[in-house]
């Protein structure tokens, strides 16, 4: 017999599908946003401001090498709300400074501040800002020229804003009974409650004023503000002053320069352009309050009512 040959089976591969991978998305955290801190100021311990105070001789508004510095001139620092904040007192060249270790809270940059030589004392004839004005403000570089102006009580200030760390450029210059050369005037003796006032110089400006003094008793030192009227008289300009008069015996004054709040021991002097006595019976019991609130009219606005 023939053998027939038998086929032999060919295994046929079976081709298993592989899983595709699928991609997780990998969730990324979101960053959180840091809320951003608030600069708060701190004040320096080295901050510090201030220069001199010094006699102006010759007007120009300049610190000459033969102009002297005014001792013992009580300058106070008060913050940009009128706080007060500390006092120096001028040495023998005319310096003041504040620092740290004269304003409890120190200085701090970026704040501003009001420099004042407010303390009626120092005006008395025989103290070192007797028979004074302001000279000229901004005539020059700010280490050499004054910078203060008259702020609204009569009083000479400088308004800054403490921009660097340190500035002693802050300076006050003052003139020696200058007014009495340029400024003229009258008390209307018809209407002692008003006078004329007269500026002659062609680039100087001054404060002047016309004040009323309530007598207390017979001696003409011994009276008390009831009030007056303070403004700023351009070069080359005319201006009426008028106060209000009480039903007493009087003293008027019209002067150049700050305001005497009492004449208890302090007088015009020199800065005294005219005077009028109005008799009457003597006031009484009136007293200068230590805030001087006291019944005034000043650039036309009512600082208080009564005494």
């Amino acid at each position: 017999p023939t053998n027939t040959p038998v086929p032999t089976a060919t295994n046929t591969p079976t081709n298993t599908p592989i899983a595709t991978a699928t991609n997780t998305p990998t969730i990324t955290a979101t960053p959180e946003v840091s809320p951003t801190a608030t600069h708060t100021p701190v004040a320096s311990p080295v901050a510090m401001l201030g220069d001199v105070v010094w006699l102006d001789s010759n007007g120009d508004g300049l610190q000459n090498t033969d102009e002297s510095g005014l001792a013992d001139v009580t300058v106070n620092l008060y913050d940009d709300a009128g706080k007060f904040l500390a006092s120096t007192v001028t040495d023998s060249d005319g310096q003041y400074l504040f620092t740290a270790e004269n304003v409890s809270d120190g200085l701090t940059m970026g704040f501003s501040y009001e420099i004042k030589l407010d303390n009626p004392a120092n005006y008395h004839p025989s103290n070192s800002l007797g028979n004074t004005i302001l000279t000229i403000a901004d005539a020059g570089a700010d280490d050499q020229d004054s910078d203060a102006f008259y702020d609204t009580a009569g009083y000479p200030a400088i308004d800054l804003t403490l921009a660097d760390s340190s500035n002693t450029t802050y300076d006050f210059g003052l003139q020696a009974g200058r007014c009495r050369t340029d400024i003229s005037g009258a008390i209307n003796p018809a209407s002692p409650q008003i006078a004329t006032v007269r500026n002659a110089s062609a680039k100087q400006s001054y404060l002047v004023g016309l004040a009323v003094y309530e007598k207390t008793d017979n001696s003409i030192d011994n009276q008390i503000l009831f009030d007056y009227h303070v403004v700023d008289i351009a070069p080359k300009t005319s201006l009426d002053l008028q106060v209000d008069l009480p039903d007493t015996a009087v003293q008027v004054d019209l002067f150049c320069g700050p305001l005497l709040y009492s004449l208890n021991g302090q007088r015009y002097s020199q800065r005294l352009i005219d005077a009028f006595h109005v008799p009457g019976p003597y006031a009484s019991n009136s007293v200068c309050p230590a805030d001087f609130a006291v019944h005034g009219i000043l650039e036309g606005s009512v600082v208080a009512e009564n005494v």
